[in-house]
């Protein structure tokens, strides 16, 4: 381990050279270091600077990737011992982070949490996940008022299942759980429109990774993506962002008619909007399920052009994004 001599200063404290920077036996000694200059305390009382500066969080985030700070990978079992304690007091102050009332602190726990979901062992990992999910859990349940933390909430939860899904031995335990998430998930899809986007790619994340924890909820989630895109509230950006999660859906329910059936319907749907604006029937009507349940094509009437060119065709546009992902993607039985 170096000496004194091979230690420099750094803005906001001293860290060890860059030739010694890859010391193994250093990582603990820096993740502690990181946690004291980089990361609030949970008790903003104690803390002499409670909000920390956008620099001080960028550089612990770098140390924890480049360093390898959470791997605990180590032979000598003192430095194990040593480097388990350095994280544990890592996790522990997130999870306090996590739970504080001041939004910045909260929404720190909960990015560092994510990382940590990515970064740590896989012994960590597994031993600890379970914990971890139902505390980020609870804050998708009880939303912030704030919509970095519930983006910050989604992008960790979206990490924890990028994660799990490497573990076979795990499969039934984090579908359970998916289960779980995707009820008071729905719900953030009424939030400002980015905490909506990383909603839906999280729904999308559980629907590639464990379909079988959305076959309860198939028809509420249809109807609310339908709706949602058919809401002409977003961007088409938005809106094929939502089509693309509307797509993974007959993975869901595999069945030899699923995705023929929904590409039906949303055809139907790009019929009935045409029909809507003509003011007469371009297409025959068909008798069939609609999609998400959307009201019925007499119902609309769209004259104006504005409305036409605002509404309709971008909506037209997300509809058909939809049917050429799914064209375009395999569907493997489960």
């Amino acid at each position: 381990m170096p000496g004194d001599g091979d230690a420099g200063h750094s803005r906001g404290g001293v860290y060890p050279r860059r030739a010694g920077m890859h010391d193994i036996h250093l990582r603990p000694r820096l993740l502690r270091r990181v946690l004291m200059e980089c990361l609030p305390l949970p008790d903003p009382d104690a803390d002499l600077e409670p909000t920390r500066r956008p620099a001080d969080l960028a550089r612990a985030l770098g140390a924890v990737r480049e360093q390898g700070l959470l791997a605990e990978r180590a032979i000598d079992p003192v430095l194990l011992e040593e480097w388990s304690a350095a994280v544990d007091a890592w996790v522990d102050r997130l999870l306090a982070l996590l739970v504080s009332d001041r939004e910045h602190s909260c929404w720190v726990g909960t990015s560092f949490l994510g990382l940590t979901f990515e970064e740590c062992s896989d012994d960590r990992f597994a031993k600890s996940y379970s914990d971890w999910s139902e505390k980020i859990l609870k804050t998708i349940k009880a939303p912030s008022c704030n919509k970095m933390v519930n983006m910050a909430t989604c992008t960790a939860m979206a990490t924890l299942f990028v994660r799990l899904a490497k573990f076979s031995n795990l499969k039934d335990e984090a579908t359970f759980f998916a289960q779980k998430v995707v009820q008071p998930l729905l719900r953030l899809f009424d939030e400002d429109d980015s905490v909506a986007e990383k909603a839906a790619d999280l729904l999308g994340i559980i629907i590639k990774l464990f379909p079988s924890s959305v076959y309860r909820n198939f028809n509420k989630v249809e109807s609310i993506l339908a709706a949602k895109i058919m809401s002409g509230q977003y961007n088409l950006q938005h809106s094929k962002k939502l089509a693309s999660t509307l797509a993974l859906l007959p993975c869901v329910r595999v069945s030899h008619n699923s995705l023929s059936l929904m590409i039906q319907k949303i055809l139907i749907m790009v019929n009935n909007l045409l029909n809507g604006y003509t003011g007469h029937e371009i297409m025959m009507p068909i008798i069939s399920p609609q999609l998400g349940g959307q009201e019925n094509y007499r119902d609309w009437n769209f004259h104006s052009s504005k409305y036409f060119c605002t509404f309709v065709i971008p909506t037209i546009s997300a509809l058909v994004h939809c049917c050429s992902v799914m064209l375009t993607s395999s569907y493997p039985i489960q």
